[in-house]
């Protein structure tokens, strides 16, 4: 998911933010493994 982000993170100027999960789909349950965010 790419988000509008037109903000300052670790002191450096981003327009987006990047969201990307990684999960494993079961019989019963989403298991969410880990999040990526990505800046640019």
């Amino acid at each position: 998911m790419n988000l509008t982000y037109n903000e300052a993170w670790h002191g450096k100027l981003y327009a987006t933010k990047q969201i990307v999960p990684v999960f494993k789909d079961e019989n019963e349950a989403i298991v969410v493994i880990t999040v990526y965010v990505f800046y640019f």
